[in-house]
């Protein structure tokens, strides 16, 4: 497969679903940078909302990449239930977001993410899941319902039902939205070049907070439990959860709960 694509003129990414989790044999995926560009690191769907848990996940992945290999990471798909369900509510949606933007490789977003979108209960006449009809129970559905754009795109029956709420014409004109936030944070991933493709190193931090830096520029800093935790940080919060800490030096900042900050010095 590899060998008919490079064959093609132009920009060419083949990418796997390969669900695979020990790392030795998922890396074996990329080949001697002649099989796939990039296999789907699906590991962090299975993590929990856990500091510790989610840096040695990401520090194994780390280990084991060639130099050459350019990682990944994937908070939400269409096989697993929607991430604000998975992490505990929509208060670490925005730290999630933090987590995947800030970490070094390709991010996945799965759609409605960025909005918020909630896993939906599909009733059974309503499925089409061919897993979920063999296994009651067992449906993928309700993270596959339409996109809520607000004005329906449809005049007919969706496959689906469509939800209500939240919707993109609800957030796209608040500045306080999650859509904003996203919107926001992929700016300022767009801006600062180690954010892009500078080196990744984990730092030991308070407990229960995930502390990284990526390049020589950038530090990262999140709370993954339900208390305030205290950073001190060389450098300026250039992005926070909390909008109030944006602008003031990171030395002695305290985070509140599910709370994120990108330090920049």
């Amino acid at each position: 497969l590899r060998v008919l694509l490079d064959e093609y003129q132009g920009d060419r990414f083949a990418v796997g679903e390969i669900h695979v989790f020990d790392w030795a044999e998922w890396v074996r995926y990329y080949g001697e940078a002649d099989e796939l560009h990039m296999p789907f690191n699906f590991s962090l769907l299975f993590a929990p909302w856990d500091a510790a848990e989610i840096r040695s996940r990401v520090d194994a992945m780390e280990a084991v990449l060639p130099s050459w290999a350019w990682p990944n990471h994937v908070l939400g798909n269409h096989d697993e239930v929607r991430l604000i369900d998975r992490y505990g509510g929509p208060e670490r949606a925005r730290a999630a977001a933090i987590l995947l933007l800030t970490l070094r490789g390709t991010p996945t977003i799965y759609y409605g993410e960025e909005i918020g979108m909630r896993q939906a209960d599909i009733s059974l006449d309503r499925q089409q899941d061919p897993w979920g009809l063999q296994v009651p129970g067992q449906g993928r559905d309700g993270c596959r319902t339409p996109m809520q754009w607000g004005d329906p795109f449809t005049n007919s029956e969706p496959w689906l039902p469509m939800m209500d709420e939240p919707t993109v014409a609800g957030q796209r004109t608040d500045p306080d939205s999650l859509l904003s936030f996203y919107r926001r944070l992929l700016t300022l991933r767009r801006t600062l070049p180690d954010l892009q493709t500078g080196d990744y190193r984990s730092i030991d931090g308070p407990d229960g907070v995930y502390l990284f830096r990526r390049g020589e520029s950038v530090m990262v800093a999140i709370n993954f439990t339900d208390e305030d935790r205290g950073i001190d940080l060389d450098g300026e919060i250039r992005f926070s959860t909390d909008p109030e800490l944006e602008g003031v030096s990171a030395a002695g900042v305290v985070l509140g709960p599910d709370a994120g900050v990108i330090v920049v010095t």
